[in-house]
């Protein structure tokens, strides 16, 4: 694809992009695909629903529901996890319904009593998949396990995409350019099986 990509997207998660508050059709332009790394793999889900190009260094251990990829594991190290899936079942309709819409659906840890959570950040990104609002927070702040959360809650045309990167703060920072690149490089929907 050459020139700016354009989407015409009726929703809220673009009211964030624009800074407006309400729910009105607006002109997104997004962002072109970067180029892929050589020593970079492309996964598609089995429902086709779901392309992630991931270094060759992950693991892919699911891709019926969507695409889940990790670092090995390395003895109780640090680690990774980077969980992509598309569109399914019941979708939210405003930005209040996606956030509870994320933290009904788990992919956005809770405060339950059982798990911590702390410093939860929202924000929106523009990604060549479509606009996104983006929650990030620390999981278990203060323990020997703690863990750093982001979520991409995507709008595609086919509905919300979901783009999770879980993983101890150490390998986030680290490994942060290569998680970027797998963020603009993600695509969803039954036209990322075509391509």
């Amino acid at each position: 694809m050459t020139g700016p990509r354009r989407l015409v997207a009726t929703s809220v998660l673009v009211a964030l992009i624009s800074g407006c508050g309400s729910v009105a059709e607006s002109d997104v332009e997004l962002p072109e695909r970067p180029t892929v790394p050589d020593h970079w793999r492309l996964i598609v889900s089995d429902a086709g629903d779901v392309q992630l190009e991931v270094p060759s260094d992950l693991i892919v251990t699911e891709t019926a529901d969507g695409i889940l990829a990790q670092l090995p594991p390395a003895g109780g190290g640090p680690t990774l996890e980077i969980w992509a899936t598309g569109p399914s079942g019941p979708q939210p309709d405003d930005v209040q319904e996606v956030r509870a819409w994320l933290d009904s659906m788990g992919y956005v840890p809770r405060d339950d009593g059982v798990t911590r959570v702390a410093n939860r950040t929202e924000g929106a990104a523009k990604l060549p998949a479509g606009p996104a609002l983006v929650v990030a927070l620390s999981v278990g702040p203060g323990t020997a396990s703690e863990s750093r959360a982001v979520v991409y809650a995507i709008e595609t045309e086919d509905g919300i995409a979901i783009l999770r990167v879980v993983g101890a703060p150490s390998v986030l920072d680290e490994r942060a350019d290569d998680i970027r690149l797998m963020t603009m490089l993600a695509e969803f929907g039954a036209a990322s099986s075509g391509r």
